[in-house]
């Protein structure tokens, strides 16, 4: 049993998010929680 571990780096270090998201943390938190969306449906 491994616990998770989230580590949180300041952007200037992670080289490789500057490639994927842009400069912001609000961007970068869209792009990775923002990936399931739920549909209701009413019947």
């Amino acid at each position: 049993f491994q616990r998770p571990v989230l580590v949180i780096l300041d952007r200037s270090i992670d080289l490789a998010s500057l490639l994927h998201h842009t400069w912001t943390y609000q961007a970068l938190a869209h792009d990775i929680l923002v990936r399931f969306q739920i549909e209701s449906s009413r019947n």
